[in-house]
């Protein structure tokens, strides 16, 4: 951080499991509804506002992952082959994270979820990919005014492509964007 204070990043074993919370009976856990792959939410006309305005405002780099095109970045916890780490616009872009986390609660209201990071991608175009390296379920918000510009899961399962569009699948099966026109 730019004020000196030192950031730790802790890795979770793989397939370890993360519990939101513990009912006072020892041993007992909630029955939480969770999200599960395929969920549909719709944002408020409202959020979907609020999202692109958030967006507009950021000047956003261009995507460095090969398979997409466009601008983008990851904000919050990331890794790669190096490890991981923090997205390189994470600090600066803190108030709009809280923001769209603020969106996405209201969103999916009292499911359970949880996510580490926002992957940003602007006027973008992914070709078919897994994201080999996610933990965990993955939410795409589709935000602008576009006609076309599909999200889907490569074997048909999900689809969707209208503004305000809210959907849950597991990013490490493979997934692409379609062509658009207009902004998202």
């Amino acid at each position: 951080d730019p004020d000196g204070t030192p950031h730790t990043v802790t890795k979770v074993p793989k397939g370890a499991p993360v519990r939101k919370a513990v009912d006072k009976d020892v041993g007992s856990e909630p029955d939480y509804d969770a999200v599960k792959s395929g969920d549909s939410f719709k944002l408020s006309q409202e959020d979907h506002s609020t999202v692109c305005r958030l967006l507009s405002e950021e000047t956003w780099l261009p995507q460095s992952r090969k398979f997409i095109t466009g601008k983008g970045t990851c904000l919050g916890a990331t890794c790669d082959l190096e490890g991981a780490r923090l997205g390189s616009m994470s600090y600066r872009t803190r108030s709009l994270i809280g923001e769209i986390n603020d969106v996405i609660k209201r969103t999916i209201g009292d499911k359970l979820f949880y996510w580490g990071s926002l992957q940003i991608n602007e006027d973008s175009v992914s070709q078919c990919h897994r994201d080999k390296l996610n933990e965990g379920l993955s939410l795409c918000i589709l935000a602008g005014r576009f006609t076309g510009g599909a999200f889907k899961m490569k074997d048909g399962s999900i689809s969707c492509n209208k503004p305000g569009s809210v959907v849950a699948f597991d990013g490490t099966k493979e997934h692409l964007s379609e062509s658009f026109t207009g902004k998202r």
